[in-house]
């Protein structure tokens, strides 16, 4: 059936609304689909180019498509192009098209005209299509080369001509953004009266994941499988909220990077969570041209993308262990986020001798662990990790000490470790090291040990400390080794006098009120006011005082204060 020619005197008002033709039109769910049709034919022609065009007109859009591919003939035209399921691509499996039927898209959008222009051999051809489809055609002008462009002219409300521009960007950008040959969207620029803006739409195939691997090349036999982890990935914030390609699983399907089909359910469970693209010569789209079919090269290649997914989990551990490094050498965190995230779940999720957790620290010369040996190196009980967003002075002594500490200086990264294990809160440290003092404060530390040894306990010095890290709940700690700062686990910091077979050093805390309300007294007397403390340690720690120590706390603070004790109070 062909198009009917202008021997046809009777024109038509309006686009027929029964016939095979309008059926066919129908069929695109997309009335802007004919950009790909009219793309696909100057690929399968053998294009090296392709411009897509809107211009405004008066009160018309013009839409063109142009190639510069091989052009046609009267006898295409007249032929292939013009009468339906008669295709010049019958038998060639290399074109894209099978149908015959895709030039009808054009129709969709109804048009008023369409306008196709082609040269090749020296000979050019000009075929004016109308909406009712009668068409002419005539001879042009001779010119140089081959190619060809399709016009399509349509009258639009002035206000409705942002919403076509923005339709017809969205439509090249779903069905050619990964074409084989370079785009070019040329359209009114929005607010600016008479300006255009050029921007290209093609782009190579890829997926939107942290990490990704592709097999195959566009060489051998034109097919290529892409495929990355879901999980992970951060959009940016301006970022389409509906991208079909942001979904917990996606999967597309190109021939020669024209889309045939995209969907957010995976075609087998293997494919689960993951976002995958294939583009294949062998595929090819439904006659509705809304699907893919499912056929042998469908299954075959579907097949071949899951078994990508060993390598990509492989590709995923070296990825994790090269960014665990980045953010121990103080490189940003989002990206090893993202990998542990993704490290993290299905289908992907590696175990605790595969994931590598950057560290604040150095220990025994790796800046980066696996997990598995981080929780071997704590010998507290429970499953927590020990996090920190830099290097301090806890750290290091922590990786001294043989313990690792995890880099966590992203939320991602603290939210990740959370994913694995607790953070406890037996595993917080501080360090305690010596306050410069003052001269009161000397008096109260020497009356303060003094007292503590009328009462049976022997320390060898007491000191107001200064502590970094964790805040500490009790008066006072205890530091077994002399002298520098000295690592201590909070949840053990309690139970001073006890906690060491021999007392080094006793550290007064002083954001404790008994310590604050001592050092303040002690400026005015200190033997009072350590002699106080002592008894105020001693409760904390022990409970009530027996009469015993009670006694030679008193007697010891009556010598004290009488001054016969033989000793300097200053």
């Amino acid at each position: 059936m062909a198009y009917r020619g202008d021997r046809e005197r009777a024109r038509a008002a309006e686009a027929p609304k029964a016939g095979l033709i309008a059926d066919l039109t129908r069929q695109f769910a997309d009335p802007y689909a004919f950009l790909r049709e009219l793309v696909q034919n100057g690929i399968d022609a053998g294009a090296t180019a392709i411009e897509v065009r809107i211009d405004a007109e008066g009160e018309r859009l013009a839409f063109s498509v142009s190639d510069d591919g091989a052009g046609m003939t009267r006898a295409i035209l007249e032929g292939p192009l013009l009468t339906v399921f008669s295709t010049s691509k019958d038998g060639d499996s290399t074109k894209i098209g099978k149908y015959g039927v895709g030039f009808v898209s054009v129709l969709a959008i109804e048009p008023e005209e369409v306008i196709v222009e082609t040269w090749r051999g020296g000979e050019a051809w000009i075929v004016r299509l109308w909406i009712d489809h009668r068409y002419e055609i005539e001879t042009a002008a001779p010119r140089a080369g081959s190619g060809t462009t399709v016009t399509l002219r349509k009258r639009v409300d002035p206000a409705e001509v942002g919403d076509h521009v923005a339709r017809c960007r969205r439509a090249t950008l779903r069905w050619c953004r990964h074409a084989s040959v370079p785009i070019h969207l040329t359209a009114p620029e929005a607010g600016a009266a008479g300006a255009t803006q050029r921007d290209r739409i093609d782009r190579p195939i890829g997926v939107k994941a942290v990490v990704s691997i592709a097999a195959g090349e566009a060489g051998e036999a034109g097919e290529v499988v892409v495929i990355g982890p879901s999980a992970g990935f951060v959009a940016e914030p301006d970022a389409d909220a509906d991208d079909p390609e942001l979904a917990a699983s996606f999967v597309g399907f190109y021939n020669r990077g024209l889309t045939l089909h995209e969907a957010t359910e995976a075609p087998t469970r293997g494919l689960v969570g993951l976002r995958v693209k294939i583009a294949s010569r062998t595929i090819a789209h439904t006659l509705s041209r809304d699907d893919v079919r499912r056929d042998e090269a469908y299954a075959r290649v579907v097949a071949r993308a899951e078994a990508l997914v060993p390598r990509l989990r492989e590709a995923l551990e070296e990825a994790l262990g090269q960014a665990a490094e980045d953010v121990a050498r103080g490189r940003d965190g989002r990206a090893f986020a993202g990998l542990l995230e993704a490290a993290l779940a299905t289908p992907l999720r590696l175990g605790a001798g595969e994931i590598v957790l950057p560290l604040t620290d150095r220990v025994d010369g790796l800046i980066a662990m696996p997990l598995v040996e981080i929780t071997a190196r704590l010998d507290e009980v429970g499953p927590a990790i020990l996090c920190a967003a830099e290097p301090s002075r806890i750290t290091g002594a922590l990786a001294r000490a043989g313990r690792p500490v995890v880099r966590a200086d992203h939320p991602g990264i603290a939210a990740g470790i959370l994913g694995i294990a607790a953070i406890a809160p037996d595993r917080l440290y501080a360090i305690a090291d010596e306050l410069a003092a003052s001269a009161a404060d000397d008096a109260l530390c020497a009356a303060t040990r003094r007292a503590l040894a009328s009462a049976g306990v022997q320390v060898s010095r007491v000191a107001v400390g200064a502590f970094e890290g964790a805040a500490l709940a009790g008066a006072a700690v205890s530091v077994a080794t002399r002298g520098g700062p000295a690592l201590l686990r909070v949840a053990a910091a309690s139970r001073w006098w006890r906690r060491f077979g021999t007392i080094d050093r006793l550290l007064l805390v002083p954001t404790s009120p008994v310590v604050a309300a001592a050092r303040a007294r002690a400026a005015e007397d200190a033997v009072v006011a350590g002699h106080l403390l002592a008894r105020a340690l001693l409760v904390a720690e022990r409970g009530a005082i027996d009469e015993g120590d009670n006694d030679r706390l008193i007697e010891a603070a009556s010598k004290a204060i009488a001054g016969s004790d033989g000793e300097d109070r200053a």
